[in-house]
Parts: C-alpha cells; structure tokens; sequence
C-alpha cells in the first residue's frame, strides 16, 4: 500500500519557516524570498536544500541539491548524487518490487 509522504528528515510538511528552523538545530536560510508573509522560500546551504512554503508560509515541497545535498533514500535507493537515468531504472525495480504500477 502507498504511503502519503508527509516530510523528508525532521521536516514535515505544513511547517512554517520557524518550525524548519527549529527542527534543523536553528538553521539560518542564506538567501530567501518572502519567508514569513505567505509563498515564498528560503535556501539552506549549509544543508543542501531549498524549502519552498505555499500560501499560508507552510512548507509545501524541499528541493534538495542533487550533488551537495544530504543523502536521500527511497527505501534502498540512493537518489542524490547519481546519472539520473540509473536512479529512474532503479526507481522502477522497487516499484516492482513493492507491485507498484507506474506509466
């Protein structure tokens, strides 16, 4: 059965810009834009990420830097730092495994 995916790390979505950076030991968004007064985002480079908030500032999706981000499982499946066409094949063996249909 499919899980909703509800956070990535400590983070969990809905959060607001001071909750991430509570859950991230006080982590400061080096460059940003509306944190605070509804949609907007804030880059965390010493972490790797960019956290992007909808309408209300809760956080709605984590762009994660794909060479210097943190390491990012998909259950067995490393997904940061590879060719992406391996990750995707490998992506679609777990699915297969998990007797996931995907198009």
């Amino acid at each position: 059965m499919l899980k909703r995916l509800v956070g990535v790390g400590p983070l969990r979505f809905g959060m607001s810009p001071d909750q991430v950076s509570t859950a991230l030991d006080g982590a400061v968004a080096y460059v940003s834009q509306g944190l605070g007064s509804g949609t907007g985002w804030g880059c965390y480079s010493d972490w790797g990420f960019t956290a992007v908030y909808g309408e209300d500032s809760g956080l709605v999706t984590v762009a994660i830097d794909a060479m210097d981000g943190p390491l990012l499982l998909l259950r067995d499946v490393e997904l940061i730092a590879r060719v992406p066409s391996e990750a995707r094949s490998d992506i679609h063996a777990l699915a297969r495994r998990e007797g996931l249909r995907f198009g």
